[in-house]
């Protein structure tokens, strides 16, 4: 390998920054999951929707609407409020939420202990909901939304073996390195952050791609569109994981003129490209296995032709 001393070790405190970042949205969404499930062994009440409200939100270049619920319910004779919201891509879409449920019954959940602590549970919305009539032009429908478009697919392919292959070799070096041995040769840690230059420029264009696209409303539940729920929590797990280890370890300068790369530079880096390459792989693979925009249309026409039918 040729280059200059440190060439492969710039310090990693702008990797953990990147790799906090991206955890962030996963914790948010794993501490709403965690609240949902402890809620779920509340005791119920019954709760009147009282008013609604759809605010518009900006995050970044995108802007969505939140369609908010102000609900009041009652505990052993006392009276309690509380609000809930859900975000939509449309503001169409959101008005008709709130729309439907005004002055509508919602199962509320309560805290036994502190009954003025409350929650809806998405499940009991959606039971609220049933009935109410579908839009011609919604989002709210079973076909995927916010993907990119037509002619990146044949691009995506062959980027989602890149960082299959990113993913495979980062794990077997990892494995390797907390064995301390160095599986690969000096010349692959070049190789597995050039990858990372290839791959992520397409990761972060789909995520453009899918927040800037209106008319859709967006599932929280789903973290990579056209793949299995648990696919999130596989890539959730590989960035905690990494963050700890840039952590534990913190900063590694590597010599390109050394015989042989320390297994401590080795075990740090391969766990933030197991994270990239595991974030972009599943970014990829979902981009590259969901309907285009077109796809969703003729979808959409095709089904709103077969609800005119007789």
């Amino acid at each position: 390998m040729h280059g200059s001393p440190n060439s492969l070790g710039a310090p990693l405190w702008w990797v953990g920054l990147v790799l906090l970042f991206l955890l962030a949205g996963t914790i948010r969404r794993a501490w709403e999951k965690y609240r949902q499930r402890l809620a779920e062994s509340w005791p119920s009440t019954i709760g009147h929707v009282e008013s609604v409200e759809v605010r518009e939100k900006t995050s970044g270049r995108s802007r969505y609407w939140i369609g908010e619920l102000a609900y009041s319910y009652s505990v052993a004779g006392s009276q309690y409020s509380g609000r809930y919201g859900r975000r939509f891509d449309s503001e169409e879409d959101a008005q008709d939420f709130v729309d439907y449920l005004h002055r509508k019954q919602v199962s509320v959940r309560y805290r036994p202990r502190k009954p003025a602590a409350s929650m809806i549970l998405d499940e009991a919305v959606d039971v609220a909901l049933q009935g109410r009539p579908a839009l011609a032009d919604s989002g709210n429908c079973d076909v995927p939304s916010r993907e990119v478009p037509g002619w990146m697919k044949p691009l995506v392919w062959p980027l989602v073996v890149v960082a299959l292959v990113g993913v495979v070799v980062s794990l077997w070096v990892h494995v390797g390195a907390w064995q301390g041995k160095q599986v690969v040769p000096n010349r692959v840690f070049d190789w597995l952050n050039s990858g990372l230059v290839i791959v992520w420029p397409a990761t972060i264009l789909v995520f453009a791609w899918r927040s800037s696209s209106k008319g859709s409303r967006r599932s929280v539940r789903e973290e990579f569109p056209g793949l299995p729920p648990w696919t999130g929590k596989v890539a959730g797990a590989m960035v905690f994981y990494a963050v700890a280890i840039i952590l534990i370890f913190g900063s590694v300068r590597v010599s390109s003129s050394d015989a042989v790369i320390p297994a401590r530079a080795w075990r740090t880096f391969s766990a933030g490209w197991m994270a990239f390459y595991s974030v972009a792989f599943l970014t990829l693979l979902s981009a590259g296995r969901t309907a285009t925009p077109s796809d969703q249309s003729e979808l959409l026409r095709l089904r709103h032709e077969s609800q005119r039918r007789p």
